[in-house]
């Protein structure tokens, strides 16, 4: 009977233990080890609960996929050390931007992915301009010293009523983010609903009539 209740317990013992492995590999796995932020598999799940959410309720949805310009020209010329620090300050810089209902996640070498609950096309340009605007304003500094850093941007917007699947969301943010690159990296795009406009067509001023020249610069589109 000892012998038998001794098995039990180790029996038990091991149980736990197991399941507490396998809850931190469960864990470990839907955090990016390097940035912090969600991994890849993790980001992707929570877009898909976001659009399907946003179908039933009928709430915008914004999502904002962005990556470092010349990411793989920094890596040659200051070493994947340097790398790692900028993606780990770029993660910092927008996991301070974001809201709580937010969420985060790197989905390539130096691809991040925000998810945006209720936010519409206003919503999600403050967010981009605003990182954007930090970047610019306080310059990354790892080890090898100050580097101003960009970031090229795609908006895909859902709005409330739509019928989109996740794929399809995140389909049109890449497509946006492709027309940023081709713009030179450093702007911000949005999606075919947009006709791919970039944010800085879209604050151009319009020339204003000839017999009316003291609104020249007022309009904007």
């Amino acid at each position: 009977a000892r012998e038998l209740r001794a098995t039990i317990e180790e029996l038990i013992t091991t149980r736990r233990t197991v399941g507490l492995q396998r809850a931190e590999i469960e864990r470990a796995s839907a955090v990016d080890q390097l940035t912090g932020v969600a991994s890849r598999g993790a980001v992707l799940e929570r877009l898909r609960l976001e659009t399907a959410e946003a179908r039933r309720y009928d709430h915008p949805l914004a999502a904002v996929l962005l990556d470092v310009d010349d990411f793989a020209a920094l890596n040659h010329l200051h070493g994947t050390a340097t790398g790692d620090a900028v993606l780990r300050d770029v993660a910092l810089r927008l996991r301070l931007r974001a809201r709580e209902a937010d969420a985060l996640g790197r989905v390539g070498a130096d691809a991040f992915l925000a998810i945006l609950p209720h936010t519409d096309e206003l919503g999600a340009i403050g967010f981009a301009d605003a990182v954007r605007r930090r970047l610019a304003a306080r310059p990354i500094l790892p080890d090898a010293g100050e580097m101003a850093i960009t970031l090229s941007m795609g908006i895909a917007l859902m709005r409330p009523g739509a019928s989109v699947s996740d794929d399809e969301l995140l389909a049109a943010a890449e497509e946006a983010l492709a027309s940023a690159r081709a713009a030179g990296g450093n702007v911000i795009a949005f999606d075919r609903d947009h006709g791919l406009a970039r944010l800085d067509e879209r604050r151009a001023p319009q020339r204003a009539p000839e017999d009316n020249p003291a609104t020249e610069g007022d309009a904007t589109r």
